[in-house]
């Protein structure tokens, strides 16, 4: 269940795995000891060596590596999933109903004549007669159809038609409705179970199996020539055998003992198993839901991530540049000086003249814009230096 993963940061991990044992570090988080090593092999997370805890215990000197930096933004947060231990207890699938819920699906009916079916599975009748079979002699649903979850062939086509219509009736009781994906403004045309936003597709199959291909029997070739029969070395068509056996499951990604297929058996209908079937839809919406959250915290959590590496980002785009504006400022004072002891000595030893004075007008005009000191007013105008 995506609810019982952990995150943690870099630095978290670091501390753990320094501050006790890898195995006991592991048995905490719910994974190997050899999960956790491989965990921080990936992270750049450096362990304990082998002895460091025997040194510790004896009262030795030791020495904790210190943790790299890690300047990846996928490596700010590591996520656990914990193994399940055999001894743990097996869900009641019942406990996700409530008890009015599973009052109603207990006390079901299947109807023994519809009248009227929901407007998905009456449009896919409407068009039964008109769909081609695939190569498994299945009902094809065409692309611009709302597709009902049905895989069939035409003979029990009827039956998986009224099965679905009964789950829908049921479900309706419950608080789920039988829409179609297009209606929720999704590219795939398809029926799904619906419940609060939240989608649980299904699917309602017939198994076949296959047909021995009969060989074309050779015949002999009345031409002049008398080449051979190549028409029996020809791919044929493979058949296949309708059963008449129905399977209903539903897609879900999980990480529990759910039950998802349920199919006809020589001891029951899958129609006999409606309130199991209901029991698991309502567990897997709960494991919609959690995820759902989850996903909408790791979402913020990434966002304010991000956030965090753009003002870091700044914060050190900023200091490189005050950082090259310090050593221009080091280097214009370095010139200024070479440029005072040429101006001296160009005094020393030249006789003085309009256009020396012009020159030297012009030298100390170059040193005051050099001048370091009117650049660090300004930068202390700007608040740069005082605000660090």
């Amino acid at each position: 269940m995506e609810g019982s993963r952990i995150h943690w940061t870099r630095g978290q991990l670091y501390e753990l795995v320094w501050e006790k044992p890898i195995t006991h570090a592991a048995k905490e988080l719910g994974i190997s000891d050899r999960g956790l090593a491989k965990k921080c092999a990936v992270y750049n997370i450096p362990v304990p060596p082998r002895g460091y805890w025997a040194k510790l215990e004896h009262g030795k000197k030791v020495r904790k590596i210190p943790l790299p930096l890690d300047n990846s933004e996928f490596s700010e947060f590591i996520y656990f999933k914990p193994v399940k231990t055999h001894d743990e207890p097996e869900p009641d699938p019942r406990a996700s109903l409530t008890q009015e819920q599973l009052a109603l699906a207990e006390a079901f009916v299947l109807p023994k004549k519809i009248s009227r079916y929901h407007k998905v599975i009456s449009a896919a009748r409407s068009q039964h007669s008109k769909n081609r079979l695939d190569n498994y002699g299945r009902v094809e649903f065409l692309r611009s159809q709302t597709h009902p979850g049905i895989k069939v062939t035409p003979q029990t086509f009827d039956r998986a038609c009224r099965f679905l219509q009964s789950l829908s009736d049921l479900f309706k009781q419950l608080g789920w409705e039988l829409v179609s994906t297009n209606q929720l403004g999704k590219p795939l045309h398809s029926a799904v179970f619906s419940k609060d936003d939240l989608d649980i597709f299904y699917e309602i199959i017939e198994r076949v199996s296959q047909l021995p291909i009969k060989p074309k029997p050779e015949r002999k070739r009345e031409t002049r020539f008398n080449y051979p029969d190549f028409d029996s070395l020809l791919f044929q068509r493979q058949e296949y055998k309708a059963s008449g056996k129905l399977e209903f499951s539903i897609n879900i990604y999980h990480d529990q003992k759910l039950k998802t297929r349920w199919k006809d058996s020589e001891t029951g209908l899958i129609e006999d198993q409606l309130v199991d079937i209901c029991c698991s839809v309502a567990s897997a919406f709960e494991i919609e839901r959690i995820r759902r959250i989850e996903s909408i915290r790791r979402e913020k959590e990434y966002a304010r991530h991000q956030q965090e590496m753009i003002e870091r980002r700044q914060r050190e785009q900023e200091e490189k540049e005050r950082q090259q504006h310090l050593f221009n400022m080091a280097d214009n004072l370095e010139k200024i000086q070479r440029i005072k002891r040429l101006l001296q000595h160009v005094n020393q030893n030249y006789p003085k003249s309009d256009e020396l004075e012009q020159w030297t007008a012009w030298v100390h005009q170059v040193i005051k814009e050099l001048n370091p000191i009117s650049d660090l007013d300004a930068l202390l105008e700007r608040g740069n230096l005082s605000e660090k």
